[in-house]
Parts: structure tokens; sequence; C-alpha cells
């Protein structure tokens, strides 16, 4: 089975030697045409034991332990609170290899299993581009992001803007930020967490709103220092490769000279969109 995927610009081709189950979600980021090359390859192997990882630990995590060796990185992968790891993704001079262990086989079910396995926070920063935890809307052809820890109500904020403001949600959860053709872009991604709301579509950004639940409506511009900081935190970053970080800072960096990032206190009531509509209008 071969399946060729594009997420905004960025291309890559899944090769597995068993024919894996898709959803509705990462079906949409199909290709229908193959193009000349590919950013990234991976053959996926579905083995009866996994292959013992190469290379120095340089992370070890509660779900991931990370091993660094010439050829790139080799990844074990645990369920949440097990010893025994389910996935090997690694690294060739050539292309990368996933090898999922046969008994697990039923989790891969779980399309986040096959994301997660691709590294793609890697591949995607080649191509000026950020995974950012954050619910994406769209309003009057542009894109609007409201990001924060889980629970604050990113989700809440969208639906509220679904309802009153006739904006189109593209993602509950998650958004590819991405500088291309000298704009920066929110395109949707092939995963959406528990939302369950994900639309292959991409926008020119006019803000990201960084949330708070309050009692009040209170919008508060952030001055770009702090405001790398909030968007570091709810990016998915290789804390382990300087490089990596010092390239998402530089991206960052770029971007909030560029967009503006707001502090919002809102409450989960209409005029919370209300609220942040006008300033949007009048600032932007």
């Amino acid at each position: 089975m071969i399946k060729n995927i594009k997420v905004a610009d960025i291309t890559f081709q899944i090769r597995s030697d068993i024919d894996l189950i898709w959803n509705e979600y990462i079906s949409q980021f199909f290709m229908s045409d193959k193009p000349d090359t590919f950013d990234a390859c991976y053959d996926f192997y579905l083995v009866p034991e996994l292959p013992k990882p190469t290379g120095d630990i340089i992370y070890h995590g509660q779900d991931q332990i990370i091993y660094r060796h010439e050829s790139g990185e080799d990844r074990q992968h645990f369920f949440w609170m097990h010893d025994e790891p389910h996935m090997l993704y690694r690294e060739t001079s050539k292309l990368k290899e996933i090898f999922y262990y046969k008994k697990y086989e039923h989790t891969l079910t779980n399309q986040y299993m096959i994301f997660n396995a691709l590294a793609a926070e890697k591949l995607f920063l080649k191509k000026n581009a950020m995974i950012l935890h954050s619910s994406f809307i769209i309003k009057d052809g542009k894109a609007i992001l409201f990001t924060a820890p889980s629970g604050t109500g990113k989700s809440t904020q969208a639906e509220l803007w679904k309802k009153y403001a006739d904006a189109e949600i593209i993602n509950g959860d998650r958004s590819l930020i991405q500088y291309r053709n000298g704009q920066w872009l929110a395109c949707g991604m092939p995963i959406c967490g528990s939302s369950k709301i994900c639309l292959n579509k991409e926008a020119p950004i006019s803000s990201i709103i960084y949330l708070e639940q309050g009692k009040d409506n209170l919008l508060t511009p952030i001055l770009p220092a702090q405001a790398v900081r909030l968007l570091m935190s709810e990016t998915t970053i290789n804390f382990w490769n300087q490089h990596f970080v010092d390239q998402v800072i530089q991206l960052w960096s770029n971007f909030v000279s560029q967009i503006p990032v707001y502090y919002y206190s809102c409450t989960k009531e209409p005029d919370a969109v209300t609220t942040l509509s006008n300033v949007l209008r009048s600032e932007l």
C-alpha cells in the first residue's frame, strides 16, 4: 500500500506492507497526483519484534526515548505507563523507517499513532513551518488562531465565532504555521485531538489570540519577547535538538514582528466574540 500525502506545500509518501486504515481526517490530505519528488518517504513495517535502537540516548521522556546516530535519530515510542515500546522510528541516509510491534496492531486505528510516528515536526521545520496547539478559524478569508494550554477554552471560543460571527472552524486542536511566498499562513492539519474538526484549508493569518478564562473580556497586545515565549510553549519542539530550538525561536521572532499577538482574558459568552471582533476590525 502506498499513500501520497500533502500538508500545506509539504509532501511525503508512506509505503506499507499492510493496508493501513485511514480515517476521514487524514484522507482529506491524500494526493490524487504523484509529484516528481517528495519532501520525505517513509517505509512502514508491522513486525513480530521491534529492532533495537542504535546510537546514544539524547532524550528520555515518559512516552519516547530519542537516540542520535550518524544518519539522524531513532525514536522509541511508548504508550502511557508502559515499559515496553510499541514503535520504533528510524532515520537512514536515504529514507525513514517505522517499525510497529504486531502485538499492538489493534491500536493502528488511532490515526494519531501513525502521524506521531512520522516525526513530522522535523519535516515541517525544513519548510519554515511549525505545529501550534491551537483552534484555527477563518473569518472573511483571514485566519484567527486561539492558543493556550489544554482546557482553557480554545474550542469554546472557536464555536462562539462559528455561531455568532459566521466563521469557519478549520481545526479544533492543531494548526500548521508556515512562512511561504512572503506571507504567514495557517494551514490545516490531519490530526485534531478530540475536537473532531479537521479541514484541509489554509489562509493568511490576521492574528493569534492567547487565551485565559476571565470574568470580563480584556484584550491586551503582547510585547514581542513575551509573545515568542508564549507561542513556544504551545509549539511542538524537539528541545533535545538545539538547532531545532534556535530555528523555532527565529521563526516566531520573525512572526511577531509582522503579525499581532494578543492576550485575551475572556468569558464563554457571545460578547467575547463582539469584543474581540471590534478590536481586530479597528486595528487590522
